[in-house]
This record gives structure tokens, C-alpha cells and sequence, in this order.
């Protein structure tokens, strides 16, 4: 078996590899040939140009202008043209070999003599030469280099462009093989260990002493590469991760001590706990140490190393005391590197370690000490180390910043914080833990104050001071981390049972976020001279901070109730805000050059904004009952008329904070109970139009500029107004009850239902007199906000209209009845809704246009369209409206409604003449596509007895498809003349919906004289039928093409023939599938040769022949002839096959197997079938047909030796045989006469 796979192997080679072997050579070789001649012919040339010049003794100089002025030439000018002509000239030698060249190849131009040395201080000889000849100046210019010349420009180039730029292999060779040779370094030594282990070679006394050795010696190599090391060839980036041969060395040295000292610790027990910690310990530090020569990547080892030490040594009685002592000395160093060296990575990850520490600590011992110890270390170190000595050093390196703000020390002061709030939510509120809360928020406060990039620390501590207030212990025990504590502080409804000292904490945090933002701004210094960014940054944490710790105790200690000892805190409070509101403002005003900018006076602003909320926090500790709202409102117009007297900004503040402290508590509690029972004349008055009109009132007083406190009054006016209006029409309906009930809105469906529908229709047409008003009052330029107002009433009311009316509480979904007569019903409401609604948005669009009145008919044409069609749907179908199932809506109620749609667009087409209005025109296009769209989905799909399955019964043509498809065509065609040309577009869908009803009735009627009652069957269509409307589809392919083009929407469209043979053939394709016998199962009817075949097939076949004749004819395209021919040749087969198959088997094709004789008589029908169109391709003198038979009598032969082999026997399979060759032989003798037909003409033309 060897042997034979030998020589398999061998004959491989022998007859494969070597001649392609063979061949490759020679191909080289010629190439080298070829190369050698070019060689020879320039060489012979140069010599003769060389001859030329020395017999003429022309001398060449070299000029660098045109002007005949001489160039002064230098010691070291190169020898001229002359110089070396006068050198004696070697003997000519004789005409070099003929080499056989080829012919197109391109004369050998003339060499170009450049200068190659010192280019920066001579001039190039120009291509151009100056040539003296007898005193004259000749100047000649040589032809271009010779190709080659370029070649090695390109690759001189090329090579200089690969050694200037660093490619892959010198990144592998450079960067990847450090990375991998440090990292096999690592695994190599543990490898050894354990393999050392494993085998038991040594002892763990000589293990530790070769892993150390390991590790000392690795160090020592590092730092002898640091010291000898050259730089790298080519420029590298400064990170982390550059391929620093000494650091990684230095890196692996650290993991193998780590890795000696916890095995001779945890493994062999060789050294205790105390000393396994201090030597991690050292050899971390070491390695932090060490990071200012070698960078931050070994830092970051030994930094993360250090804190893991504590977690590899094991004891049975930690010592909390020297562990918190130890990672804040590691933290400190980790900080002093950043002093030295900053990084970022290095820094963030000394906080992330820390931080993780106290958590853990804080988790593992009892009580807080140390982890408070620890939160405060965190926090005055990095103030300290990251941010005060540099700055002190004057340097302010900041590695990471967005936006000038050092996000490092940012995150390193704000970690201690947010982890203190944690604990304190977890642990409740120890002295240990208060304090350090208490010392971290100073500390991020101070160094928001103390420098200007640290400004988001202050509203960060701020921030947390009010949240550990809110979340404040309780008298039974912490609160706790739960998603309960997250969803009660989002709410506020904390339990006010706070554990004591929770009041002397508040204004301890008070005393520190409010007086030392404050005095930093009021003086001027640090951060107090900032930007705008920053000293609004300070302002807003300052003044809101006090706010915020006022509520967050009020909270936690009576729960907003009601108190005049907290008024009068808010008081005290807000007299204090206004007095620094206004020191501030003296200051900010003193120092502010630029009066136009709104941010120039941000602190003041702060402050005073404060105070405001502190003014309405007094009324509301004062008062605090249903009727706060009312109280807010007057207190503001008061407020406002006092503005208006005296013009002082900060009482149009304080004026918009408590109108904007009404509309809070009204959001909080609305007043919607014990209204009254009349109508109109009921405690609505003094609840809503009263703040309505103390809002107005305000609005007016405010007047002289449209700011934001005249804005607020406007918008409120406009709210109480509205909420009074609409809760009138409300209370009219429910009685003094008005807060939303879900008994009255389910009540609507129970029997007897109430008047919630009915409500709904005049709160619709209240909103509808509100949007009028509200457009009415913002005409003026200085009410943009009624304007707003009329927008969102518009918004309610197309809300109410068709979310309420068109859909919760329309009959047609809500499932309740609608008793009484036909049209005198309920549904009577949408038309007077409608109607009201349609004056009122006429009446606002008799002056001007506006989109208010737009949405307002809009509404009114929604209404009264739904309510007549809802009319017509119960006037057929009853009280219920809601249809069952498909069949509900009937064949007539789809007519009908189609009518009254038509009738609603010239209804609306009347109004658009009237009025001229745009939503009148959109009116009349939105009815009309309806009724398009209807009479589309109804009666030509869901009502179309030929998809529904229904009978139509009656005579041929005048039944129930007559009438109504009668009915609709006249329809339209009768709006498409009352349109006339006004909406040409609409005329023209009209116009097909009225073509396409009448051509879908025409259909079904046809259908229905061949199908019966039923024109939906087993068979969806029959052969013939089949063929009828191919061939239809053919004729009309052919009447395109000969047209040309159509005209679409007065637009004249150009006709693709060859997308209309592809249709066209298409259907014909796929009507034949569907309706063959052998899909269908139906037996064909009529006698042999004269059947529904020939309908089916032939005649479509028979109309794609002319089609591709006429192409031939009148539009050359081969690919459209191609198409239709090929159908033609298809069709035409099919047919014969199926005759085929008809006279051996009979009508019915489906049945019995085939036989050997129809498997012969098969070839030889096909067979013929080819060799006749070969016939009609010379007859016609068409290439394609003569392609189309040799495809034909290719399936022959392909039938006979893939079927007729296997399938027929004795004479059969040889006549079958001798058959298919007879027809080869005189297929290939026609084609010879007919090549040499051509080939005599040719010659002849060629003669």
C-alpha cells in the first residue's frame, strides 16, 4: 500500500509539479532574455549618440536661465558634455546580434545627464541644455528618460518611504515580543516552581531561595537595561503601554517576590504574619517607589499589590488600627508620586483602593472609627498632596480636565464623601462617622473655595450634607439600603421620627456650606474672583443649601406640617438671603465691567432666587390648609401691585415665586370637593376665578417688559380661568364632587349608562370658546403666553375630540347602545359639536389665519364626518354599533357609507368656497381619500362576493353587483364633475375610483355569467381562462409599446418596453402554473390537438411570437425580443407535451405512470420541436431561434441519456437513440453549410 501511494506521490510530481516547474522557468528566463536585448539595443545606441557628439564636437554647457548670460562655474563643477567628448572614444564595435524585439516596443530615448552630489548648494543642469554651436545659442531639449529611470525612482522612493515609517515588522519585533517575552518570563518562573515541586527536586527552603534569587536578579537586570539601554529606532507613544524592556522586567521581579514572600508565609509557614506583612508591604512600596523611574504601569503593580497584601496574609485577630495606618501610608504614597510624577491611572486607582478599604473595614469591624479615620485621611490627602503642594509649588499639572475643572482631584476629594453617605445610610449616624461626615464635607467645600477647578465639589457637598440630613437615622435604627429608602426619598415621605442631634448636624452643615461659599464670594478671592461657572457654582450650593437643610428638617422632624416655629426659621431665613442678595449684588456690580451679560450677576441672583423659596416655605409653614393656594395667589398680586409702585427686580421674583408656590400646592392638592350643588353659583368662584383674577390683576401690574414673573402671572391667569370654565361645565354634569371618579367613568357602561358622554361633547365645546379667548388675548405682542395658552386648549380639545368622542366613549368601541330614532339620537351630539365648534373657528378666520381656528375646524370637520357616518351605521345595524365580526358591516351599509362620504366632500368642497380656508381644502382631501380608501377596502376586498365567498343571485347582469358597483362608479364620476378643476388631483382619483368600480363590476359580472351564484370555486381559474387573460395581457404589452407612453396625472410618462415584456410574460408564466392540469387536477376539455390547451398555451405563445417579431420589426431590442421569443418557445413546448401526454392518457393527465412509448414519444416530440425551430431560425434568418433549438434539442439529449438510458428498453431505447442521432447529425450538417456560406461571403466581401 506504501508503494502505491509512492508512486501516486511520484507521478504527482513527474507529470504536475515538474512541467509546471518547466514552464514557470522558461517563462523567466524569456524575461531575462527580453531584458538582456533592451540591454543591448541602448547600450549600442549610446555609443553612437556618443560617436555623433564627438565628430560634430558640439560643445554642451549647463544653464539655469534662458538668457545667454554665462553661470560662473566652482572648483567643483562637474566636467561638461565636452569635456568628456574630447576623451578619446573606444573603437565602434560591430552591430550587436539581432534580438528579437517586440515590434510595438518604444524607441530607447536619450540619457539625461543630472547631478547627483551636493544638490543644496549647486544649480541642476535644466532638462532644457544650452548648446553653443559657432557663437550661437541653440537650445535643445532632449526627450523624456528612458521608462526604467522612473522604475527605480519609484522604488528608491519606496524604499525610502518603508525604513522612514516603523511597519509590522518592527512593531512585532519591537513592542509584541517584549509584551509576550515578559509575560512567558512569568509564567516561566512559576513553571519552574511547580515543576520543581512536582518532582520533588528541592526542598521549600531551596525553592524560596531560587524564587528570590529569581526576583533579585531580574530587578538587577532591570535596572542594568535602564541604565545601558539605547532608544528604540523610531518614535514610540508615551503610555502605559510601550514596550519598556527595564519595566517589565522590574514588574516580573515584584510578582516573584510577592510570590516568594506569601509562599514562605501561607504555603510553608516559614515566616509569620507580622513579617510576611511588612516584607509584602516593602516590596510594594518598593514598586511604587520605583514607578518614578520606570512609570505608572509598575506603580499601579505595586500599588495594587500593597492594598492585596493585607488580604494574602491571614490572622486570627486583625488589627484594624495598623491595617487603616497602613493603607493610609500607602495612599499617601501613591498621592506623593502624583506630586512627582502625575498620572492619572496611578491616582484614580489609589482612591478606588482606599475607598474599597474602609468599606471593607467599615463592614468587618465593630464600630467606626477607624473607617472614619480612613474617610478623612482619604479626603485632607488628596486636598493635600494632589492639589495644595502643587499649587504651592506653582505646579498645576491636570492629566484629565473637562471643561477646566481637574476631574482627578475632583473624584479623589468626592469618593470620601459619597462612601461616608453610604455608611451613614447603612450604619445610621455613630459620633465617629458624624464627624468625618461633617470633616469631608468642610474639606470638599474648602477646596471648592480654594480653587477655581474644583468648583463642583461645593453643590457636591452641598448635596450631600441635605442628603444625609433626609436620610438621618431613625430613633428605632439606620434606615438602611433598600429600593423602599430610594423610593421614599424620591417622594418625600420620609418618617419624621429622626434620631436626636439631627438639628445641631443641620446647622453645623449650614454654618459650612452657606458662610464659607459666601464669604469667598463677598471678598473676592480664589474662587470667589472666578468665572461665571464657578462662582455660580458656589452661590447656588451656598444659598440653596440652607433652603434644602430647612425642608430636609422639616421633614425628618414634623413632616411639612404645620409649625410657626419653622415659619419663622423661613423667615429669619429669608431676610438673611435677601441682605447677602444684596451685599452681593454691590460686589458683583463693583467688579463687573459688562452689564449685558445675565450671568455677570449670578450670585445675587442665587441668593435672591433662595430667598423667594424661602419666603413661600414661611407662608407655607405658616398656613398650610386646602385653601394655601388662594393665599399664594393674592399674596402674589400683592406683590406685584408693590412692584409697580416700587420697581425693585427682586419683587417681580418674589411675585413669580408665589404664584409659582400656588400652582405647586394646587398640583399637591387640588380643591375639587364640596363645590356646591348650582351651577354656576357655587364655591368654584372664590377657589378658581378668584386666583384667575388675583393672576390677571398681577399680569397688568407687571406690565413694562415681558420677563419671566409677568410670563408666570399670564400663565396662571389663563390656567384658573380655563380650570374655572371647564369645571362650571363639569359640575353641571357630576354635582359638587368634581375630583375623577372611576365609578363615573363606568358608568358610562352600565345600564342605564350616565351623562359622561354628554360631558365629554360640552367640555369639547368649551375648550373650543377657551381657544377663541385665549386667541383673542394673544394678539397683543406682549402675550405670546394666552398664545400658548390657546395651544394647549387646542391640544385638550383634539384630545377630547377624538381620543374621547372618536374613540373611549364612541359607540362603535365602547360597546353601548344608542337608542331612539334613526339620526334623532345621541349621535345627534357629534353634529352640534361639530357645528359649534365650525362657527367658532370660522368666526377666529374671518380676520386672519391662525392655526388655532385651523385646529378648531379641524375638530369640527372630525365630529360631524364621524357623527353621519355613525348615523348610517345605526340605521342599519341598530342600537349596537359594534361589529361582531367581519360580516357585520353589509354589502349596502358599505355603499351607503361610501355615499354619505362623497356627499361629506362636497359638503366640504361648498364650505371651501364660502370661506376660502385651508383646513376647508384639507377637509375635502382627507373625505375624499376616506372615501377612496373605503370603497377600496369594502366593496374591492372585504365586500367582494369574488373574495367574501357570497352568492350573488339573480339574473346575469342585473343583481346585486350591478347595483352597487353601478352605484358607486356613478358616485364618483358624478363628484369628479362637481370638482371640475379646482382640486385636480382629487378629480383625477375620483375619476379611477370610478374607471376601477367600473371595471370591477364589469369582472364580476363576467365571473359571475361563467361561474354562476358563486364565483369563488375550487379552481381558481381554468385553462382557458387562463389563456384568455394572457393573452389580454400580451395584446396590452404590445398596444404600450406601440403607444410609447401614457399619460399619469397630466404628466406624460414614458413606457419601458422591456418592463412590459417582462410583465406581461410574467403573468403569462405564472397563469400557466396556476392553471395547468397538473396543478389543478382538472382534466382538459375538448377533443385531442383542438382542447382548452390550445387556448391556454398556443394562443398566448402564439401572441408572444408576433410581439417578438414586431419588436424585431419597429423596436430593435434584443433583449425584449428574447423575452417574448423565449415565452413564446416555452408556451409552445408545454403545449406539445401536454398533447403528448393527452394521447396516451386521455383528458385527465394526472394518473397513470408513464409508459415506455410516451417516454420515446416525449424525445421525439421534442426532438421535432427543435428541429423545427432550427428550420423557422433559417428560414427567418434568426440567430436567437437557432440558439433557442439547439437549447431544445440539448434537453433532448439530456432526456435520453439521463432518462431514456435508464427508462427505456429493447427498440425503444435504441430507436430513441438512433433518433437523437439522426437529428445531431443533421443538425451539425446545416450548421457546416451554413458556416460556409458565411465564410464564401466574406472572402467575397474581403475581395
Amino acid at each position: 500500500m506504501e508503494w502505491v501511494i509512492f508512486g501516486i506521490l511520484a507521478g504527482l510530481f513527474f507529470f504536475i509539479v515538474v512541467p509546471w516547474a518547466a514552464f514557470a522557468a522558461s517563462g523567466r528566463s524569456r524575461q531575462a532574455l527580453e531584458q538582456v536585448g533592451k540591454l543591448h539595443s541602448e547600450i549600442a545606441w549610446l555609443r553612437s549618440e556618443l560617436a555623433t557628439l564627438k565628430a560634430s564636437g558640439i560643445t554642451a554647457t549647463s544653464g539655469a536661465t534662458q538668457n545667454s548670460a554665462p553661470i560662473e562655474e566652482t572648483e567643483e563643477q562637474p566636467p561638461t558634455i565636452t569635456e568628456q567628448a574630447q576623451i578619446p572614444a573606444p573603437p565602434v564595435p560591430p552591430p550587436p546580434l539581432p534580438i528579437d524585439v517586440a515590434a510595438d516596443e518604444p524607441p530607447i530615448p536619450a540619457l539625461v545627464i543630472a547631478e547627483t552630489d551636493e544638490p543644496e548648494t549647486r544649480t541642476p543642469i535644466s532638462v532644457a541644455a544650452r548648446i553653443s554651436h559657432e557663437g550661437e545659442d541653440i537650445i535643445a531639449n532632449p526627450p523624456p528618460p528612458p521608462p526604467f529611470t522612473d522604475q527605480f525612482a519609484q522604488d528608491e522612493n519606496a524604499e525610502t518611504a518603508r525604513v522612514s515609517r516603523p511597519d509590522i515588522e518592527e512593531t512585532i519585533g519591537s513592542r509584541w515580543a517584549v509584551w509576550i517575552g515578559g509575560i512567558a518570563l512569568a509564567f516561566g518562573g512559576l513553571f519552574l516552581i511547580r515543576y520543581s515541586i512536582e518532582a520533588g527536586m528541592f526542598g521549600p527552603g531551596v525553592r524560596l531561595l531560587m524564587g528570590a534569587t529569581f526576583a533579585v536578579l531580574l530587578a538587577a537586570a532591570s535596572e542594568y537595561l535602564r541604565r545601558t539601554e539605547a532608544p528604540l529606532p523610531f518614535q514610540v507613544p508615551s503610555n502605559a503601554l510601550t514596550a519598556n524592556i527595564p519595566a517589565i522586567l522590574a514588574g516580573v521581579s515584584v510578582l516573584a517576590g510577592f510570590g516568594v514572600v506569601f509562599a514562605a508565609h501561607a504555603i510553608y509557614g516559614f515566616i509569620g504574619p507580622t513579617p510576611a506583612f511588612v516584607l509584602m508591604a516593602l516590596i510594594g512600596l518598593a514598586a511604587l517607589g520605583a514607578s518614578v523611574i520606570h512609570g505608572p504601569a509598575l506603580g499601579l503593580f505595586g500599588l495594587i499589590g500593597s492594598y492585596a497584601t493585607p488580604l494574602l496574609i491571614s490572622s486570627t485577630a486583625p488589627a484594624f488600627a495598623s491595617l487603616s495606618l497602613f493603607i493610609t501610608f500607602v495612599t499617601a504614597t501613591a498621592f506623593l508620586l502624583h506630586i512627582r510624577r502625575p498620572s492619572t491611572l496611578l491616582t484614580l486607582a489609589a482612591v478606588s483602593g482606599h475607598a474599597a478599604w474602609t468599606a471593607l473595614i467599615a463592614f468587618a469591624m465593630q464600630g467606626l472609627f477607624w473607617p472614619s479615620f480612613l474617610l478623612i485621611a482619604g479626603a485632607t490627602l488628596a486636598l493635600l498632596l494632589i492639589k495644595e503642594i502643587p499649587s504651592i509649588k506653582g505646579r498645576q499639572d491636570r492629566p484629565w480636565s473637562i471643561a477646566g475643572f481637574d476631574l482627578t482631584s475632583i473624584i479623589a476629594i468626592a469618593v470620601p464623601v459619597i462612601l461616608a453617605g453610604v455608611l451613614w445610610v447603612g450604619f445610621g449616624g455613630p459620633t465617629p462617622l458624624n464627624v468625618a461626615i461633617i470633616f469631608t464635607v468642610a474639606i470638599g467645600v474648602i477646596a471648592a473655595a480654594r480653587h477655581q477647578d474644583l468648583a463642583p465639589l461645593a453643590p457636591l457637598s452641598a448635596a450631600g450634607s441635605v442628603g444625609m440630613i433626609l436620610l438621618w437615622p431613625t430613633q428605632q435604627g439606620p434606615i438602611g439600603l433598600s429600593p423602599a429608602t430610594v423610593v421614599d426619598l424620591i417622594r418625600l415621605t420620609l418618617a419624621p421620627n429622626a434620631a436626636p442631634g439631627l438639628n445641631l448636624t443641620a446647622a453645623a452643615f449650614g454654618l459650612i456650606a452657606g458662610a464659607i461659599p459666601f464669604a469667598i464670594l463677598i471678598k473676592r478671592r480664589w474662587s470667589g474672583a472666578g468665572g461665571y461657572i464657578v462662582r455660580g457654582c458656589l452661590a447656588f450650593s451656598s444659598a440653596l443649601a440652607l433652603v434644602c437643610l430647612l425642608l430636609a428638617t422639616a421633614l425628618r422632624t414634623n413632616g411639612f406640617e404645620r409649625s410657626l416655629g419653622f415659619a419663622g426659621l423661613a423667615t429669619l431665613l429669608t431676610a438673611v438671603l435677601f441682605v447677602a442678595s444684596e451685599l452681593l449684588l454691590t460686589v458683583e456690580k463693583a467688579n463687573t465691567k459688562s452689564r449685558r451679560n445675565p450671568l455677570a450677576l449670578i450670585a445675587s441672583s442665587a441668593y435672591a432666587a433662595a430667598g423667594a423659596i424661602a419666603l413661600g416655605m414661611a407662608v407655607a409653614f405658616a398656613l398650610r390648609e386646602t385653601w394655601l393656594a388662594v393665599g399664594f395667589s393674592i399674596s402674589a398680586a400683592g406683590l406685584a401691585l408693590l412692584a409697580k409702585s416700587r420697581p425693585i427686580p427682586l419683587l417681580r421674583t418674589m411675585s413669580a415665586s408665589l404664584a409659582t408656590a400656588a400652582i405647586a400646592r394646587w398640583i399637591w392638592q387640588p380643591i375639587l370637593s364640596d363645590m356646591g350643588s348650582w351651577p354656576i353659583l357655587n364655591w368654584l368662584i372664590p377657589a378658581y376665578a378668584l386666583p384667575a383674577l388675583c393672576f390677571a390683576v398681577g399680569a397688568i401690574a407687571l406690565r413694562g417688559r415681558q420677563d419671566r414673573p409677568r410670563i408666570i402671572h399670564q400663565a396662571l391667569a389663563a390656567f384658573f380661568g380655563a380650570a374655572f370654565i371647564l369645571l362650571q361645565v363639569h359640575q353641571a354634569f357630576v354635582g359638587p364632587n368634581l375630583a375623577p371618579s372611576v365609578a363615573w367613568v363606568a358608568g358610562h357602561y352600565l345600564t342605564p349608562r350616565n351623562w359622561l358622554f354628554e360631558d365629554v361633547a360640552c367640555l369639547t365645546i368649551a375648550l373650543g370658546f377657551l381657544c377663541g379667548v385665549f386667541q383673542l388675548l394673544g394678539r397683543a405682542p406682549d402675550r405670546a403666553t394666552f398664545r400658548i395658552a390657546a395651544i394647549a386648549a387646542a391640544a385638550l380639545m383634539i384630545l377630547l375630540a377624538v381620543g374621547g368622542l372618536g374613540g373611549l366613549f364612541n359607540p362603535l368601541f365602547d360597546g353601548t347602545a344608542v337608542n331612539g330614532w334613526p339620526i334623532l339620537n345621541r349621535l345627534l351630539w357629534y353634529v352640534a359639536a361639530g357645528a359649534v365648534l365650525g362657527s367658532i373657528g370660522y368666526r377666529l378666520s374671518a380676520d386672519h389665519r391662525s392655526p388655532i381656528a385651523d385646529a378648531i375646524s379641524s375638530c369640527a370637520v372630525f365630529l360631524v364626518s364621524l357623527g353621519a357616518v355613525l348615523m348610517v351605521r345605526q340605521a342599519f345595524a341598530g342600537p349596537r354599533l359594534v361589529p361582531v365580526d367581519a360580516n357585520s358591516v353589509g354589502y349596502f351599509e358599505a355603499i351607503m357609507i361610501t355615499i354619505v362620504l362623497l356627499a361629506l366632500t362636497v359638503a366640504a368642497h361648498l364650505w371651501n368656497d364660502i370661506g376660502r380656508g385651508a383646513v376647508a381644502r384639507f377637509a375635502v382631501l382627507i373625505l375624499g381619500f376616506l372615501a377612496v380608501a373605503w370603497a377600496a377596502l369594502t366593496i374591492g376586498l372585504a365586500r367582494n362576493p369574488f373574495l367574501d365567498g357570497s352568492g350573488v343571485f339573480g339574473p346575469v347582469i342585473f343583481n346585486r353587483i350591478l347595483w352597487g358597483y353601478g352605484a358607486i362608479a356613478v358616485a364618483f364620476a358624478a363628484a369628479s364633475w362637481w370638482l371640475k378643476d379646482q382640486l385636480p388631483q382629487l378629480k383625477r382619483g375620483f375619476s379611477t375610483a370610478s374607471k376601477a368600480a367600473a371595471l370591477m363590476g364589469a369582472f364580476l359580472l363576467i365571473r359571475h355569467g361563467f361561474h354562476g351564484a358563486y364565483l369563488v370555486s375550487d379552481v381558481p381559474i381554468t385553462l382557458a381562462e387562463s389563456g384568455v387573460y394572457a393573452s389580454l395581457g400580451l395584446l396590452a404589452a404590445i398596444g404600450l409599446m406601440i403607444a410609447g407612453s401614457i399619460t399619469l396625472n397630466r404628466t406624460e410618462v414614458q413606457i419601458n418596453p422591456y418592463h412590459v415584456a417582462i410583465a406581461s410574460c410574467g403573468l403569462f408564466a405564472v397563469l400557466a402554473f396556476v392553471a395547468s392540469p397538473i396543478a389543478t387536477d382538472e382534466p382538459l376539455a375538448g377533443i385531442l390537438v383542438l382542447d382548452n390547451a390550445l387556448i391556454g398555451y398556443l394562443m398566448p405563445s402564439a401572441l408572444a411570437f408576433i410581439a417578438a417579431r414586431w419588436t424585431r420589426a419597429y423596436r430593435p431590442s434584443p433583449a425584449i425580443e428574447r423575452t417574448f421569443g423565449l415565452t413564446a418557445i416555452v408556451g409552445t413546448l408545454t403545449y406539445v407535451l401536454v398533447e403528448v401526454r393527452r394521447a396516451f392518457v386521455g383528458p385527465n393527465l394526472v394518473g397513470p405512470d408513464i409508459g415506455a412509448s410516451e417516454l420515446y414519444a416525449y424525445s421525439a416530440a421534442i426532438l421535432v420541436f427543435g428541429v423545427a425551430l432550427l428550420a423557422l431560425g433559417f428560414k427567418l434568418r434568426s440567430r436567437d431561434l437557432r440558439l433557442a433549438s439547439l437549447g431544445v434539442v440539448t434537453i433532448a439529449i439530456s432526456k435520453a441519456f439521463l432518462v431514456d438510458m435508464s427508462g427505456l428498453e429493447g427498440l425503444l431505447r435504441a430507436l430513441s437513440f438512433i433518433g437523437l442521432g439522426g437529428c445531431l447529425v443533421a443538425i451539425g450538417l446545416a450548421y457546416q453549410r451554413l458556416l460556409r456560406k458565411e465564410i464564401a461571403t466574406t472572402e467575397k466581401l474581403a475581395n
